[in-house]
This record gives C-alpha cells, structure tokens and sequence, in this order.
C-alpha cells in the first residue's frame, strides 16, 4: 500500500513541489560557481527525472564534491512519482555529503531528510528531521505540512492545533497562512476510522517496531477496532519501552479508557506511573474516570475541570463532567455545560457546509473573504476553538483594521477564557 500521508499531500501540492525543488535549488544553486548543472535542474523542472538523473550522474563524476549537485539529486530522488526505498537510501547518500553554509539551507536538507525517513517507514526519524528544520527555519518548504499530516494519522490533535497556530502566525505566504487554518477544521471534520488507521501502521510497525508513536497510534486504534486485548499489550510494551514518555502513558491510559478497562487494570497501570508524571495535567482525564466509576463524584468533577483547562473543546470531556455534576445535586451548573455541549454539537453541519464551501473555492486565502473568515470565526467560538476563532478575527482585520466586530472579539477572545463553559 503506497504511504496515505505521501498521497495525500502529493496530491495537496501537485504541481507546487517541481517549482519549490526549482527555487530551493536555485537559491542553492547561486553559491556554485559552475553553470553546468542548469541542463540538469531544466529537465527536473520538465518531469524528466531519469534523464535528469543520467545527466547528473555524469557530472558528480567529474565534481564529486559539488554540494548543490547533491542537494539537487536528493530532490530528483525523492520528487519523482511513485519514489520507493531505493530512490529514499539514494536521496540520503546525497544529503550526507552536504555541509550547509546557512541555517536556511541547513532546514532544505532536514526536511528532504525527513521525506527520506517517511519513505523507510521510519516516521519517528521523518518527524524529528522535520521538526528541526522547522526550527532552523519557520518558513522552510513542506515540513510543516508533512508534519501536520503526520499528526493528523496519529491522532496527535492538539499536538496539530498548536504547530498550525504557530506557522499561520509567521507565514508570509497569504494563501498558506490561511490553508492552516482551514486544515484545523478539515481535521476536525474528517476524522479517520480506526481500521484505516490500523490497515496503514500495522506493516510500518512490524517493519519498525521500535517506533514509538506509530505504535501508539496503531495501538489506540487496535482498541477502537474491537482488538482490544492485542492494542493494550501493544501499548503496555511502548511503556514498558518508554517509562518516561508521557504521551506514552497517556496512549495507554486512554486505551484502557477506550477499552472499557476494570478496576484492577487502572489500579496497575497508576501504580507504575512514575512519580515525575503523577501530578501532570493531562493525565488528569483519566484520574476522573477512574474517580467516576468509584461513584466519587466530587473527585472526579475536579480531575474533569482540571483536564478541561487543558483541553476545553473535548466534547468527551464536556459530556463526562456534565453527568457527574448532575450526580453532585449541581444541577444548574450541568445544565449550563450540556448547553455548551449542544451549541458545539449544533455547530458541526454548520462548520462542515463552511468546509465544502471554502475546499471549492481554489482563491480562498489569496483573496481575502472577510464574510467566510466571520462566519468561521463564530463557529469556532461556538465549539469552544477560542485560538482558532482568534486567529480568523485577525485575518479580518488584517483587511479591514478598524471593523468593530472583529476588534471586540479579539479583545474578548484574548482573555483566554478557559472551560467547558467557554462556548456560551
């Protein structure tokens, strides 16, 4: 099965990764001092990767040392249709013989890298090579993209909330500062089925085993798949793998969750939970279930407002606290939060009609659309996505500076206010 995250971005940026490889190598390209590789980059910008790589091959014959020659035969390998394992291992000998002269240039090789890696099946190292390059430049080409991508398969949503947030704030490109935005929703909307999740990280784990989040994600959806025991004795084995990894333990605990896990499972698996992680506060979901199905209600209101904070759109959550509220005689209160719950639930054939709208406009972004970013806006806010509706009023008024609706809601959605309450 050819890799979904490969395909799928492929096909997000068809026609885009020639010219990024084209200005990438040009701008690379102007340090060498030898015009003789212009044949070569011509026919890569044709499509024309196997005579592309003839002529390249000739010419590192003669300047074996020649770095733009390299970094320039890392993108013929990796940019082709279809690239395999050969043309990965082939892209990495390159970029091994690079010694970047600038951090912008050092970000091209990581994040080549980790397309490398993603074709190995080796996501762990495609996602540290991609996280550096991002580091060593926020507006490097792609590798914020992959990784979004990589999230998205993973289940890794908050984790996706956050690097599209930070990528949207600094990106000069109007287009893309907007399409991070607009892939937060379409994650929300389109969430993956366990078996697809399954079908695609089985062969990468058996392939990589010591790979820790994809045997995180492929253990998770074991659980959601009715393979219950076989997922939790996957994810037990990533803990006992990783005993400090907190997203570890919280794959497993949210396995067990999942799972519909007794008593004496969540006694054994707190009690190996190391002392550093026993206060942290993404744990505290599973401190209230455990606390919910002892019937102690006040603990477990507590432990669901603690984890609320952390996560106060989490519709689980939201519902969880609710019930135990009712349970406590706070009727008022559990009222107020079912509201909030139903707003968000009312709020999903909205967002998903706004997709569809927005996925078919192909100028969406390029040309501001002040009435669609509004409309967005509201209904993040409503679904308790206060960040993202913060954003949208900011593109508002990156266009019009002085409306009124959007500087109140900036002012009002900047106080952060947090829990489940946040979407009334």
């Amino acid at each position: 099965m050819r890799c979904p995250l490969c395909a799928r971005y492929a096909l997000r940026v068809t026609g885009a990764v020639v010219v990024l490889g084209a200005v990438a190598w040009g701008a690379w390209y102007v340090l060498s001092p030898r015009p003789s590789l212009e044949p070569v980059a011509a026919l890569f910008a044709a499509k024309q990767f196997d005579e592309a790589a003839a002529r390249l091959t000739e010419y590192l014959r003669v300047y074996p040392s020649d770095e733009s020659a390299h970094y320039l035969g890392a993108q013929l390998a990796l940019d082709r249709p279809e690239p395999g394992e050969a043309d990965a291992r082939r892209a990495l000998v390159h970029l091994d013989k690079i010694r970047s002269r600038t951090r912008d240039q050092a970000a091209l090789v990581m994040m080549n890298r980790g397309k490398a890696r993603l074709l190995l099946d080796d996501l762990d190292g495609a996602e540290a090579a991609w996280t550096t390059a991002l580091e060593l430049d926020p507006t490097v080409p792609e590798a914020g993209w992959y990784l979004l991508d990589l999230y998205y398969f993973q289940w890794r949503g908050s984790e996706a909330i956050r690097l599209a947030l930070r990528l949207h704030a600094i990106e000069p490109d109007a287009r893309d500062r907007v399409r991070f935005l607009t892939e937060l929703v379409r994650q929300d909307l389109q969430r993956l089925k366990p078996r697809y999740v399954v079908q695609w990280f089985e062969p990468k784990v058996r392939h990589n085993p010591t790979d820790m989040h994809a045997s995180l994600a492929l253990g998770r959806a074991l659980v959601l798949d009715a393979r219950i025991d076989e997922g939790l004795a996957l994810l037990r084995r990533v803990v006992d793998a990783h005993p400090d990894a907190p997203e570890a333990w919280d794959a497993l605990l949210s396995g067990l969750d999942e799972g519909g896990a007794e008593a004496e499972a969540w006694d054994e698996a707190f009690a190996r939970l190391p002392k550093a992680l026993a206060s942290d506060p993404r744990f505290a979901r599973h401190r209230g279930r455990v606390a919910q199905d002892r019937l102690d209600w006040p603990a477990a209101a507590a432990e669901y407002r603690r984890a609320l904070e952390l996560e106060p759109d989490d519709k689980t959550l939201v519902y969880r606290l609710g019930r135990v509220l009712r349970n406590t005689g706070a009727a008022d209160e559990a009222g107020r939060i079912e509201k909030a719950l139903q707003e968000v639930q009312n709020a999903l054939p909205e967002l998903a009609a706004a997709y569809r709208e927005v996925a078919a406009n192909s100028a969406f972004g390029a040309v501001p659309d002040i009435r669609m970013y509004r409309r967005l806006a509201a209904l993040r806010e409503r679904m308790s996505r206060r960040a993202e509706a913060l954003a949208w009023h900011r593109l508002v008024l990156r266009s019009l500076p002085d409306d009124p609706a959007s500087r109140a809601a900036v002012e009002r959605l900047a106080q952060n206010k947090k829990g489940p309450e946040a979407a009334l």
